[in-house]
């Protein structure tokens, strides 16, 4: 019986992770301190941001507006994921993405960046909970950037 009421425990707590909510508020990328965490990933164009990048943003020559533009489209194309707040302000956007057994969220943020060889922006992912994520955020941050800079087809 106390076997039972465990697994009920534990899949009543999985059940209600759904509703957790993540870190999701607006905070400048170029300013922001990393977890010191096996769980966050920072892509940022070189010289911009105080913490260290794990992937160089390229210049996209594509303007603030059509870079936060495509980040908006991104729910769409990737599973799980909302978006959950904006700033105006910093030319910024939230969003949660949550894991696919237990609804983990992670936030990831998105923030158009002026640089001297362009337009560029930033995409910062962490974990809400634990201390090491077997890679998600840095592939996710990878594959954001690709969505984000790559060129038009049409």
């Amino acid at each position: 019986m106390a076997r039972l009421t465990g697994v009920a425990a534990a899949l009543g707590l999985v059940l209600s992770l759904d509703h957790v909510a993540a870190d999701a508020g607006p905070v400048d990328l170029r300013a922001v301190e990393r977890t010191g965490k096996w769980n966050d990933a920072l892509a940022c164009p070189a010289a911009t941001c105080r913490a260290r990048a794990d992937i160089e943003s390229p210049a996209t020559g594509l303007s603030a507006e059509v870079l936060l533009e495509r980040a908006r489209g991104l729910p769409d194309r990737e599973p799980r994921t909302e978006l959950v707040a904006e700033d105006p302000a910093l030319r910024q956007l939230v969003f949660v993405q949550r894991s696919v057994v237990f609804g983990f969220p992670d936030t990831v943020w998105v923030q158009a960046a002026e640089t001297a060889a362009g337009p560029s922006v930033i995409v910062y992912s962490r974990s809400t909970y634990g201390s090491w994520d077997i890679g998600v955020n840095r592939a996710r941050v990878a594959r954001w950037l690709t969505l984000l800079t790559m060129e038009d087809d049409g």
